[in-house]
C-alpha cells in the first residue's frame, strides 16, 4: 500500500538522504507498517533553534519520495496545492498531521482515503498566540472539527481529551499516544526511591521541556512561582528549562523577578540524553496552555518523577488531580511546590511508574498496529 503523509515538520534534504527529528522519525518509523511511505513537508534550512536534527530517515523513505512545499500560515497556496494534489493520485491513503481541512479535500476530489493524525487542539493552538491567533482560533478550530468528523480513519495521541473535543463519524478510529518508551526495567524505580531517600531537602530541583520561545509552555507561571516563593523566603528550588528557541522573554522575567541563580536555560538537550538529565531532578512540571499529550512528561513518569501540569488537554488523564493547577495559576503552582515531602515525591514516583508503563513502545505499537490492520484491510 502507498501512504503520503503531509505535514510541517521540517525535514533536511542532505543531496543523498534525508534527516529529521528523533519524533518524526519515530512517528514515520511507526507509519512504515502500513506501507511505502511518500512525503509532503517543509524543507530544514538550518536555522531553526528549536529543532536538533537528529535521525536519517534512510531505509524508511527513499531518496526522491519527499517533496518540499512552503510552510502554511493561514491559508494553503495554490503551488502547495498542486504539489500535493500530484502526490495523491499515485496513493491509497492520505495522512495529515494535524487534520488540515485543505489536505482533506485535496484527497477527497481524487477519493482517496483520508486519515486524520490529532497530536493537539487547534483552538488552544491559536487562542494562545496572541490576538491574531484569537481572531484565527474559531476559523481553525470549525475547520478541524470538521476535518476530524469526517475522516475515515482517525489516530487520536490522547485517550479522551481530543476524542471529546473533536468526535468522528470515521469507520475506525484509535487513541495511542505518539511517545516513545522503551521497556521499563524495575531497577530505575529503585534508584528513582533511593534518589529521594538521599535528599537532604535543601535543594529541589524542577525541569520543564519544552522551547522556551513558545508562550503557551507556561514557563512564566513557574517563574512567576519562584518569585512568591522567594518572597516567602524559600530559595533552594532551582528551575531547569530544556528546549531550543530564544529565551529573551523569559530572560526578561529572570532579571525582573531577582532569580537569576535559581533558573537555568539549558538549550536543546539530545533525546538520548533527556532521561541522564532527568534522573537528576526531583520534580517535573508543565504549566502549559496547549498540549495533545505531553510526551515530556510521560518520559518524566517514566523516571519515576512526580509531575505536576495545568489543566490543559490530556494532562489530567496522566497525573493525580491533586496535582493539576489551573491554567495560568502561579499560586497552585506554589501551593504545591511549598508542600513537597520526601513521602510524597515517594509515593508519586511508584504511582507514575506505574502509569508510564501503560505507555511502553510495545504496548502502544500493539494497539495501534491493530488499527493500522484494520486500515489496510478496509483500504484492500
Amino acid at each position: 500500500m502507498k501512504v503520503l503523509l503531509v505535514t510541517s515538520q521540517v525535514i533536511e534534504d542532505t543531496g543523498s538522504t534525508y534527516r529529521c527529528t528523533t519524533n518524526l522519525y519515530d512517528i514515520l518509523l511507526r507509519f512504515k507498517y502500513l506501507g511505502e511511505i511518500s512525503i509532503c513537508t517543509v524543507k530544514y534550512n538550518g536555522h531553526n533553534s528549536h529543532t536538533k536534527i537528529e535521525k536519517d530517515l534512510q531505509g524508511i523513505v527513499r531518496y526522491g519520495d519527499i517533496s518540499f512545499i512552503k510552510k502554511n500560515y493561514i491559508f494553503m497556496s495554490a503551488a502547495n496545492k498542486k504539489i500535493i494534489r500530484e502526490k495523491i493520485h499515485d496513493v491509497d491513503l492520505v495522512i495529515s498531521y494535524g487534520s488540515s481541512y485543505d489536505v482533506y479535500k485535496l484527497a477527497n476530489e481524487q477519493n482517496k482515503k483520508f486519515m486524520s493524525f490529532v497530536v493537539s487542539c487547534a483552538w488552544d493552538a491559536y487562542w494562545n498566540h496572541g490576538w491574531k491567533g484569537k481572531i484565527l482560533a474559531p476559523y481553525k478550530f470549525l475547520r478541524a472539527h470538521y476535518t476530524i468528523k469526517h475522516s475515515d480513519y482517525v489516530l487520536y495521541v490522547s485517550n479522551k481529551f481530543l476524542q471529546n473535543r473533536y468526535p468522528t463519524n470515521a469507520k475506525y478510529q484509535c487513541g495511542c499516544s505518539n511517545v516513545r518508551i522503551d521497556k521499563l526495567d524495575g531497577s530505575i524505580l529503585e534508584k528513582r526511591i533511593d534518589f529521594i531517600d538521599n535528599w537532604d531537602g535543601k535543594e529541589l530541583k524542577i525541569a520543564t521541556t519544552g522551547a522556551v520561545d513558545v508562550r503557551y509552555k507556561g514557563h512564566e507561571y513557574m517563574l512567576r512561582a519562584l518569585y512568591d516563593l522567594k518572597q516567602k523566603g524559600k530559595t533552594n528550588i532551582h528551575y531547569y528549562l530544556l528546549g531550543g528557541g530564544t529565551p529573551a522573554f523569559l530572560q526578561g522575567l529572570v532579571k525582573k523577578y531577582g532569580i537569576e541563580s535559581q533558573v537555568h536555560f539549558m538549550g536543546i538537550v539530545p533525546h538520548d540524553e533527556v532521561f541522564a538529565t532527568l534522573d537528576k531532578m526531583h520534580l517535573y512540571i508543565q504549566p502549559s496552555l496547549q498540549e495533545g499529550l505531553p510526551r515530556a512528561m510521560v518520559e518524566a513518569m517514566s523516571r519515576g518523577l512526580m509531575c505536576v501540569g495545568a489543566n490543559t488537554a490530556a494532562i489530567p488523564e496522566l497525573i493525580e488531580k491533586q496535582f493539576v493547577t489551573r491554567r495560568k495559576s502561579s499560586d497552585d503552582i506554589v501551593k504545591i511546590l511549598e508542600n513537597v515531602t520526601k513521602e510524597q515525591l515517594i509515593e508519586q514516583a511508584k504511582r507514575n511508574f506505574k502509569e508510564a508503563i501503560n505507555y511502553e513502545e510495545e504496548r502502544l505499537n500493539a494497539r495501534r498496529n491493530g488499527f493500522f490492520d484494520k486500515i489496510i484491510n478496509d483500504i484492500k
